[in-house]
């Protein structure tokens, strides 16, 4: 895994972005900003970091992206918190553009301080330094830390599937503990995936067993074929048209799936956002449904299906009835 970077200095990254691309003297700011590169190795790791996510941008108008920068200044200097913070509130109000396509592909603040993640439509498969196989699906973001006593990994953002290494070093095995911001399963022998939305947690078990508790404490132990919804609340059964496996496969295969549920899944898979109709959330569709190319799947909809799909921008698709 690379290596952590404290959140502070990617504060500091991020604030040295908005300084030299988006001020209108940066210039002024290029001998500062050297001799801040110069001063830890860690102010290069955020900055290269940092600069990944600039070469995401790059080919956007200028105008939009100062735009939404500054935005993050000023919502910052408004309510006196952090650049990652006023991210991530940007991300929650979708104010950055009319569509909120920037916010979600460009400012993924769980990216930049994260171990390993992948961007909108990517996956990427690991193995961890105990044998664990690790895979993370779409727009996702992962943070380790392994001890003498205690294998830690941490879902900061997407989704991933796991399977839990022999942890052939130690004997007995270290706990295998996942954390999210919901709550924490406990898996030993395991093979699970686990998926962030919004305030709740997906947990489907797919081999073996596992114990997972929420944030206030309550714990049940789910066994292979169990899928829940794990929350604040407490843990109910999920019911998804779509399984939870089929983004390993690469397609959505499923008869009867409800439109609105296979376009919010395809939103996932491509940057900016699908807009349908309330009254189609409901159409049954059936099929194999690609996620490599969402545009030919979209369009594969629209000739089996009486409705229409208006590709308006490269980043906005607007689904209604024919």
């Amino acid at each position: 895994m690379s290596k952590a970077i404290p959140a502070d200095i990617v504060d500091e990254a991020i604030a040295w972005v908005i300084r030299l691309e988006m001020s209108d003297s940066p210039s002024d700011a290029t001998g500062e900003f050297e001799q801040w590169l110069q001063r830890d190795t860690l102010h290069r790791l955020a900055w290269a970091r940092v600069s990944q996510m600039r070469e995401r941008y790059a080919t956007l108008p200028s105008d939009a992206v100062g735009r939404t920068l500054r935005q993050v200044e000023d919502e910052r200097a408004k309510k006196h918190i952090s650049r990652r913070r006023a991210l991530k509130t940007l991300s929650v109000m979708g104010i950055a553009l009319g569509s909120g396509w920037l916010v979600k592909e460009h400012t993924s603040w769980q990216r930049l301080i994260a171990d390993q993640s992948t961007a909108t439509g990517e996956q990427k498969r690991l193995t961890l330094a105990d044998g664990t196989e690790l895979i993370l699906n779409t727009d996702s973001a992962v943070s380790t830390d392994f001890n003498n006593s205690l294998r830690r990994l941490l879902l900061r953002r997407g989704e991933i599937a796991l399977t839990t290494g022999d942890d052939p070093a130690y004997a007995p095995k270290r706990p295998f503990i996942a954390e999210t911001p919901v709550g924490h399963i406990q898996a030993l022998d395991t093979r699970f995936i686990l998926r962030l939305a919004e305030d709740r947690l997906r947990v489907s078990v797919q081999q073996g067993k596992a114990k997972v508790v929420n944030a206030d404490g309550a714990s049940e132990t789910v066994v292979s074929g169990d899928d829940v919804w794990l929350s604040t609340t407490g843990i109910t059964e999920a019911n998804s048209a779509i399984p939870p496996d089929a983004w390993l496969t690469g397609s959505i295969a499923g008869e009867d799936i409800p439109l609105g549920e296979l376009l919010d899944e395809l939103a996932r898979y491509r940057p900016g956002i699908i807009d349908y109709s309330a009254e189609l959330a409901t159409l049954p569709v059936s099929g194999v449904f690609q996620l490599s190319d969402t545009d030919q799947t979209l369009q594969f909809l629209a000739r089996a299906h009486a409705i229409r799909v208006d590709f308006l921008t490269r980043y906005w698709v607007v689904v209604r009835p024919a």
